[in-house]
């Protein structure tokens, strides 16, 4: 008797060793109706929880399944809260083409792709400055601005505030400034500064695309209305 339990204990001791958590995990996800052909398992198998002792296999697949169900119906609404986001820029962005595609002049494109902005995306501030003939030495103030490559968001200097929106810039908490470069000649035709009273509005994290998008069709109509 004593061999047999030996042999018994050892043979048991062996598949222990052989048989690890994941080999389990994975059987039991290939198998999903095991508990099915074994529903007395379930009642011997108890969960910890923070607020109670225990809780059977029952009430805890229950609570993943409701975890689950909850963070679907959050991305869910995050989807649809970017598609409106979407939806609405389109629009904006259409009427905007519209009206540059109206205007007869420089003076006609500035002033469209400002009321735009102001009334389209509610933007507090939106000033659009052609440089023409005038000597570089009297942008010296956003210098940085203008040699950028990308549109700047965020926090600008006092002095770049100034220059961009003269008598208002003590009540601006954060903007998006692009340069309006010819490519082609290296110069700079002029910039387009966008501003909030929210510091928050804008920061350097944020996407720029549609940004540079208006920009580059901007430097496109300065080119055509100069010649």
């Amino acid at each position: 008797m004593t061999a047999n339990t030996n042999v018994s204990q050892t043979a048991s001791t062996e598949a222990e060793s052989t048989l690890s958590a994941d080999s389990v995990a994975e059987y039991l996800s290939n198998h999903s109706d095991f508990f099915e052909q074994r529903p007395d398992l379930l009642l011997d198998l108890r969960l910890p929880h923070e607020q109670k002792n225990s809780i059977s296999l029952f009430e805890k697949q229950t609570s993943l399944m409701r975890e689950r169900e909850s963070r679907h119906h959050a991305q869910i609404k995050s989807l649809i809260a970017t598609a409106k986001r979407n939806d609405q820029l389109l629009n904006h962005t259409r009427e905007l083409v519209v009206r540059l595609l109206n205007a007869e002049n420089m003076q006609e494109v500035i002033e469209q792709t400002q009321n735009c902005f102001l009334e389209q995306f509610n933007m507090d501030f939106a000033v659009i400055t052609a440089f023409g003939d005038e000597p570089t030495e009297l942008h010296s103030s956003v210098a940085g601005l203008l040699h950028a490559r990308k549109p700047v968001l965020g926090t600008l200097r006092p002095e770049e505030l100034e220059f961009l929106f003269p008598g208002n810039a003590a009540k601006i908490g954060s903007a998006a400034v692009y340069s309006l470069r010819d490519e082609n000649l290296g110069t700079e035709l002029g910039i387009l500064a966008l501003a909030s009273k929210d510091q928050r509005y804008f920061d350097s994290h944020m996407d720029s695309l549609f940004l540079e998008f208006v920009g580059d069709t901007l430097v496109q109509l300065f080119k055509k209305y100069s010649r």
